[in-house]
């Protein structure tokens, strides 16, 4: 596998990442619902949308990554139910393990962390009685993320891989998010200018020049339409940008079966049945997206809100990659790891439709009870 077919064992990998995120996905949503049907509704959703996305066949840091941010929402409601001390340890170490993991994989699987360090920290100062729990679970997850920055500092240091001189910073992604001609997607003309810069610091001036240039060039309405722009690419797409990056498929092999045929005309962008096949995915995403709205402004009439922890958790998160992805650059797929966030958040707006259509049954027999 690992042979003359070394990337058929990374597609492996990437199917097997894909796999298991949706059914972490599916956990979660049953913890934090306590309902089956909805649990299940959700995988079916997250099987049509991610595991069997195009993009299991390219094996790279979305693939991959899509794992880690829902694993790590599985850890820490593990932690929140956990019975024992012990359990608490074990879960906040996976959970500072999975989180690690997936930002060496792709950085902006740590949203989800810097997410639950925010909800924890609130519960730390409001809430005396929780205190040893949350310091206990919160050095569990910190000892073991940091073990593994440590570990992996020193293995970069010393394979000599760690040359910060070399690495585009927060500046490069912010000024190539401001680009009009792609619409905050990738510029190779930003990678260029970057690039001839060989001074870090230099080239960080140089980054914030150009993206303050751009910023003033456009104005307030011109930001704002470059906002929209920004928008439509990073959440307008149930294929997360498949068929409109890179050329995976530039050179044709030849067909082998029928079965080659009938996949390349689903998954190719010019396939026969690419459009109908990539319909329900489209669909279901713009679909859950439409229920995190509902969830984040519901709010019953005449009842103050009150937000759950593990649910500020996943809103918090969500937040957070919107505005990775809306101050940086631009592309549908970097919403692929946290689809299952997506996913698991729009769950929440099912529970409650489905506990206010339960409430108006109750009422509506009590009611025919009293007529009798």
């Amino acid at each position: 596998m690992f042979g003359v077919d070394a990337y058929f064992g990374f597609i492996v990998g990437s199917c097997i990442c894909m796999t298991l995120a949706c059914l972490f996905t599916s956990v979660c949503v049953s913890k934090l619902t306590n309902s089956k049907n909805i649990a299940l509704l959700v995988w079916i959703i997250s099987v049509i949308v991610c595991g069997l996305s195009p993009w299991m066949v390219i094996p790279y840091s979305d693939s991959y990554g899509i794992l880690f941010p829902v694993m790590a929402l599985f850890f820490y409601l593990s932690i929140k139910r956990a019975q024992t001390l012990r359990s608490r340890i074990l879960f906040g170490v996976a959970l500072g393990l999975s989180a690690t993991f997936g930002y060496l994989i792709k950085p902006s699987a740590v949203v989800i962390l810097i997410a639950i360090f925010i909800v924890e920290a609130l519960g730390f100062i409001l809430c005396k009685e929780n205190r040893k729990k949350i310091l206990i679970s919160t050095a569990a997850i910190i000892l073991s993320a940091g073990t593994v920055f440590c570990g992996n500092a020193l293995a970069m240091n010393h394979f000599g891989l760690n040359d910060s001189n070399e690495k585009f910073g927060m500046t490069h992604w912010f000024m190539m998010g401001l680009n009009d001609r792609t619409n905050g997607n990738i510029a190779v003309e930003d990678v260029d200018f970057s690039a001839s810069i060989a001074d870090p610091d230099e080239r960080t001036k140089a980054e914030i020049k150009v993206a303050l240039e751009r910023i003033k060039e456009k104005g307030a309405s011109g930001m704002f339409r470059h906002t929209i722009k920004k928008t439509l690419t990073n959440f307008n797409d149930g294929r997360f940008g498949w068929g409109f990056e890179g050329p995976f498929y530039r050179v044709l092999m030849p067909e082998k079966n029928a079965m080659s045929t009938f996949l390349r005309n689903i998954y190719y962008d010019n396939g026969k049945y690419f459009v109908i096949a990539n319909s329900p995915s489209h669909f279901f995403w713009l679909f859950s997206w439409s229920l995190v709205l509902v969830v984040l402004f519901w709010k019953k009439k005449g009842e103050a809100r009150r937000i759950d922890t593990e649910h500020a958790v996943l809103y918090l998160a969500l937040i957070g990659h919107i505005l990775f992805v809306m101050l940086f650059e631009a592309r549908g797929r970097y919403s692929f790891i946290y689809s299952p966030l997506v996913f698991t958040t729009a769950s929440l707006a099912l529970h409650k439709i489905s506990q206010l259509k339960s409430n108006k049954t109750l009422k509506k027999q009590e009611g025919d009870n009293d007529a009798t």
